[in-house]
């Protein structure tokens, strides 16, 4: 039977233990399976929680453990460049056909073949495992990660900073045969009155950004998420980035009512953002691609930046007041 790594049935106290039964083997290499709970890891939110993350935390634990061994793990097709970014360097991508003969490459290659179990679904959210990720992914990309975050704030007031995240247009490969689950981005789901969103909340007297993710850089997605105060996103994967963001910020998620159900009472990123510490505000949108409310996620918004905090009962909620 395929041994399992799962970060979540394994106490923090209880990793070293492990690992110290994982590099006394003779050999230093390892095919990793992703084992995220649902969706395909060719997607972000199934990629970033249910691969990613596992991923990041094996590999350092190994890397300090056994300098010289190498993790093989498959292809997440577009999203193998985050892997890259983040400067992995004991992991070896290989293509989705090595993927598909599983055991039998671990087993042709003399490798030991590990189930990377992911955290993909709420039940399994874990704040301190998301933190420890995130440390080792901003101690990596320390010096990129300050660049972009100099860069976004550069042109920005002392007010707090709205992102408001819009998806962009289906990239081709999700309607191809690779694609292992088909459609992406707009093509799922948008805002049609996006522009009169972008408008309603520039008027409230903070900084905003409004912005699609899809191909960005890992350190600039993670900066945004930084340094954002309040994000405003329709329900989507890109919400996965809540990892990156700070525990003041403010969530505020435009849910279609035409959601599938089951979707709606596992509340993914409700859910995520209470594990994070964060305040989530949920939007009702009529159906995949209506148009929003305005006026209700603009008041939403400004009771935001009106959030009074304990440390400074009469002072409004701002970007400097967030760094402390």
């Amino acid at each position: 039977m395929t041994p399992e790594f799962s970060l979540v049935a394994i106490k923090p106290n209880l990793i070293l233990d492990l690992f110290s039964r994982l590099v006394l083997r003779r050999r230093f290499e390892y095919y990793l399976r992703p084992s995220n709970f649902e969706g395909s890891v060719q997607h972000y939110y199934h990629f970033l929680l249910g691969f990613f993350v596992p991923l990041v935390i094996f590999s350092d634990k190994l890397r300090r453990a056994a300098p010289k061994s190498t993790i093989h793990v498959r292809s997440c097709a577009l999203l193998d460049y985050i892997v890259h970014e983040a400067r992995l360097e004991n992991v070896v991508i290989h293509e989705s056909a090595v993927h598909k003969e599983g055991i039998a490459f671990a087993h042709a290659h003399l490798v030991k073949d590990i189930a990377l179990g992911g955290m993909d679904h709420p039940r399994l959210y874990d704040r301190l495992i998301l933190q420890r990720a995130t440390t080792i992914v901003r101690q990596r990309l320390d010096h990129e990660l300050r660049s972009e975050i100099l860069a976004i704030e550069k042109g920005l007031s002392d007010h707090a900073l709205v992102l408001i995240v819009r998806r962009a247009e289906e990239d081709p490969f999700y309607s191809s045969d690779f694609s292992e689950i088909k459609t992406a981005g707009a093509t799922r789901r948008s805002i049609a009155n996006h522009d009169e969103l972008h408008h309603a909340i520039s008027q409230l007297g903070a900084n905003v950004i409004s912005t699609t993710l899809e191909g960005k850089g890992l350190a600039h997605q993670i900066a945004l998420f930084t340094t954002a105060d309040i994000i405003v996103c329709q329900h989507g994967g890109a919400l996965a980035n809540l990892i990156w963001a700070r525990p003041e910020t403010v969530l505020i998620e435009i849910n279609p009512v035409t959601l599938p159900d089951l979707i709606k009472r596992r509340r993914y990123f409700g859910r995520l953002a209470e594990c994070l510490g964060m305040s989530y505000v949920s939007i009702d949108q009529t159906d995949h691609h209506s148009a929003v409310d305005v006026d209700r996620v603009a008041a939403a918004a400004q009771q935001a930046l009106q959030y009074k905090s304990p440390e400074a009962p009469t002072q409004y909620f701002c970007r400097t007041k967030a760094r402390r």
